[in-house]
């Protein structure tokens, strides 16, 4: 009887191709990632097309003009679009387990050859989340593919101006959500909402020590009974801590760490459409390879990618930044 069997480059692209979608499911950044402009992070895929590893794309902002009315004359009245170039660059990040050996699998309830490929789909997820944070935080020492860049645009918690008087009070509330939506709305370019659920949207992200103090202020609490919209599924409202005057609230345990006027504070950021980009140079790729005869397995993956935060006329399009105070938490008697 003729048997079929997959070839193996075949089944290394089946595995790759299982591989991504456990890493999006486990990624708590690609709820905000899509092609469409209407995200917090575009994908740009012409990567994927062409040789090269940098990107220049056209960030264009949006008409401001009044229009012509009635049959007042339209020729020669065009509004003039603004566009400006933005570059960015990709590079491959690399990852392997090696499985000791057949008899080492053998004393193991473990799965070994499965656990392998999870750790390896968790790993992934995890360095895309890192990588994302990093440059949307502006943490400038995380070089790998693009420099992150400082936020063009920092605020401070309380009544706090800088490093000089950052002090305990000056923690994130909701006083401090809406001034940071204010600045995103009121400054040029304006840090323009994402539209679910027929509402504007702006997304927050926070690290956990924030939250901790933010679910002590009782005007947050009280709120969130009815901040978030009932019985959607849209995957942007999955996960998020609450909302408050249109922002969602998201914790991001890899924010970094500043401090400043020796308090330890953490940074937040918001951000609205189009606040930065991701690009991909092919397909996730994913090997398996035998050693010593056949005894040991080993697991690999790789993909070549890079983002980075979006400028407009070098000014952030689409992302605000505040440093608070954050303390770590401390417990407490009852």
């Amino acid at each position: 009887m003729a048997e079929t069997q997959i070839p193996t480059n075949l089944q290394e692209q089946i595995w790759g191709s299982k591989f991504w979608r456990a890493v999006v499911h486990a990624s708590a950044w690609m709820k905000f990632v899509g092609t469409d402009p209407n995200n917090i992070i575009i994908v740009q895929n012409d990567f994927r097309k062409q040789a090269g590893d940098q990107m220049t794309i056209g960030l264009s902002y949006p008409l401001e003009g009044e229009g012509i009315d009635g049959d007042n004359l339209l020729e020669d009245n065009e509004e003039e679009m603004t566009i400006y170039d933005f570059s960015f660059y990709i590079n491959q990040k690399r990852n392997a387990v090696r499985l000791k050996g057949k008899m080492n699998s053998k004393k193991s309830r473990l799965k070994l050859r499965s656990e392998g490929k999870d750790r390896l789909a968790l790993w992934m997820a995890e360095i895309l989340d890192k990588e994302l944070t990093r440059k949307m935080a502006g943490v400038t020492s995380a070089t790998f593919a693009n420099t992150p860049t400082e936020p063009t645009t920092l605020l401070f918690g309380g009544d706090a101006t800088g490093n000089s008087d950052m002090a305990t009070g000056d923690w994130l509330g909701t006083a401090e959500i809406d001034r940071i939506k204010y600045t995103g709305q009121t400054r040029y370019p304006k840090v323009m909402p994402i539209m679910a659920e027929g509402q504007k949207w702006w997304v927050l992200q926070l690290h956990p020590d924030q939250t901790y103090k933010l679910k002590n202020d009782s005007i947050w609490s009280n709120a969130q009974a009815e901040a978030m919209p009932r019985g959607t599924d849209n995957p942007l409202f999955t996960g998020a801590l609450g909302a408050w005057n249109q922002v969602l609230v998201f914790e991001n345990e890899n924010l970094p760490r500043v401090v400043l006027n020796s308090q330890n504070c953490r940074r937040a950021v918001l951000m609205g459409m189009q606040a930065g980009v991701l690009g991909f140079g092919g397909s996730v790729e994913w090997f398996e390879k035998e050693f010593d005869y056949g005894n040991k397995t080993g697991f690999a993956v790789g993909r070549i990618f890079g983002c980075q935060a979006a400028k407009f006329n070098s000014i952030d399009m689409g992302r605000l930044a505040i440093d608070t105070y954050a303390p770590v938490p401390t417990g407490v008697a009852h």
